[in-house]
């Protein structure tokens, strides 16, 4: 019977919007790219005074510094590289790995507010709407979301999203649901 109720709750469509998620949140860290080859990042003069090209505008290569940086500049790769791992494990302890595929249901966060003034609380709101559907990964950890007309929603981080189970379970808020049989499932003899 526990296998039953749980795998009702999963594809139950109210359960599913009022149920609030007990896992770790998604999305793991991703930084920033570190500068290792010549030109890969520029900057503009804004410490100034820097020296000006024949344009009129301070562009300095990283990379392709004068001799005296190159030591500086390697310390602080080797600082920023240590400062990214460190980061990335730390936040990785309490975020969890999770890939969506196009065209799969989702629900999202429903961000709501209270409003004292239409007998409205926040907390009785729905946890999630929807479903949606992956219509794009604009990132490794960002989606975009069409509804069932086609139409985007708008893009939301993979923490925002809720997978949904195939085959929707008819939900009237009661249990057992309706043409449920103990008897028939083989809860008793």
């Amino acid at each position: 019977m526990r296998a039953d109720v749980a795998g009702y709750i999963r594809r139950c469509s109210v359960c599913i919007a009022t149920k609030p998620e007990q896992k770790k949140p998604a999305g793991l860290y991703v930084s920033q790219p570190i500068v290792n080859r010549p030109w890969q990042m520029l900057s503009m003069d804004l410490i100034g005074p820097l020296p000006r090209s024949s344009k009129g505008v301070t562009d300095i290569d990283y990379a392709t510094r004068a001799p005296h940086f190159q030591k500086l500049y390697l310390d602080i790769q080797e600082r920023l590289r240590k400062a990214a791992n460190t980061n990335r494990h730390n936040y990785n302890l309490r975020r969890r790995q999770v890939e969506y595929t196009l065209g799969q249901p989702v629900y999202r966060k429903n961000h709501v507010l209270s409003d004292a003034s239409k007998y409205f609380n926040a907390k009785l709101a729905p946890k999630f709407v929807g479903p949606f559907y992956i219509s794009r990964r604009v990132s490794p950890w960002t989606y975009e979301l069409k509804d069932s007309e086609g139409i985007v929603r708008g893009i939301w981080h993979a923490s925002d999203l809720k997978p949904v189970e195939t085959g929707e379970a008819q939900c009237n808020g009661l249990w057992p649901p309706l043409g449920y049989s103990a008897r028939r499932n083989g809860l008793y003899k």
